[in-house]
């Protein structure tokens, strides 16, 4: 099974429209009644390191001179533990069984501590025992964003295109056509998300970009701001506030403030 996914979850106080790990519940279930068996693993997967992350900043990490750095640490040491078994999994290997078997590497790795806390917020797999496979990928998945890009032109290609759309998004403002400019932003944000996502995935060495998919798909359950005009400079500013806050929220604490500075600024600032 692949490290590459990182927890998601915020840091404490940060907000969220709904809880990411229930999210990634929901949607691991929903790639397993589609038979997309790799992303159901993957993605409940996520779901047992946003566990972890979560126990982790309950347990006091907050309270480290660099958290995020800690974070990481316990982070390398599950995934080391998690490749050391690797050789266990067998080709008749039942998903769940995949996902027990990471479990027990995870909580090896765990300080004593913290393993009944882990243990115990473990969700239930019976969307792996029941899942059928289906044939191939779906239509739309991340991968085929590629076509002949490397992943590395791809982020640079959506990059490019961030800044173009909030360069308009600025002029619309300026204009006052403040709803259009907010869309133009949110085209903006979306388009610096999915670069960072691609990014994170090469680096992490997932070729499939699985952790992008998934993160995508949870990106696009959410909701637009209201339906309600959009008030000047200011509610420009605080609809772009609202979109960041949401995107920040699927990504892991430590991967937040990356994606942070990423983003272009926006109209106002």
């Amino acid at each position: 099974m692949t490290t590459a996914v990182t927890a998601t979850t915020t840091i404490p106080g940060a907000g969220e429209s709904a809880p990411v790990r229930e999210r990634l519940d929901d949607l691991a279930r929903r790639y397993a009644g589609r038979g997309e068996v790799w992303s159901a693993l993957l993605t409940t997967w996520a779901v047992e390191m946003h566990r972890l992350e979560e126990v982790a900043w309950e347990s006091g990490l907050q309270l480290a001179a660099d958290p995020h750095a800690e974070m990481a640490a316990i982070g390398e040491a599950v995934a080391r533990a998690v490749e050391a078994i690797a050789d266990q999994v067998e080709l008749d290997l039942a998903p769940d069984g995949v996902v027990h078997l990471a479990r027990e590497a995870m909580i090896g790795a765990l300080d004593d501590s913290l393993h009944e806390v882990v243990l115990d917020g473990f969700f239930r797999l019976d969307h792996l025992i029941e899942a059928e496979p289906s044939q191939g990928r779906r239509n739309g998945h991340a991968a085929e964003r590629l076509e002949e890009r490397t992943a590395e032109q791809l982020v640079v290609e959506l990059l490019g295109a961030a800044g173009d759309c909030m360069a308009v998004a600025r002029e619309l403002v300026v204009e006052e056509e403040h709803d259009a400019a907010v869309r133009m932003a949110r085209q903006a944000d979306v388009a610096t998300f999915e670069a960072f996502l691609v990014a994170a995935a090469s680096l992490a060495g997932d070729d499939e970009l699985g952790s992008v998919q998934l993160r995508w798909d949870l990106a696009r359950d959410l909701v637009p701001g209201g339906a309600d005009a959009v008030d000047g400079v200011a509610g420009v500013a605080a609809a772009v506030a609202d979109q960041r806050r949401e995107l920040l929220a699927l990504l892991g604490s430590a991967e937040q403030s990356v994606l942070a500075q990423t983003f272009e600024t926006p109209p106002g600032e």
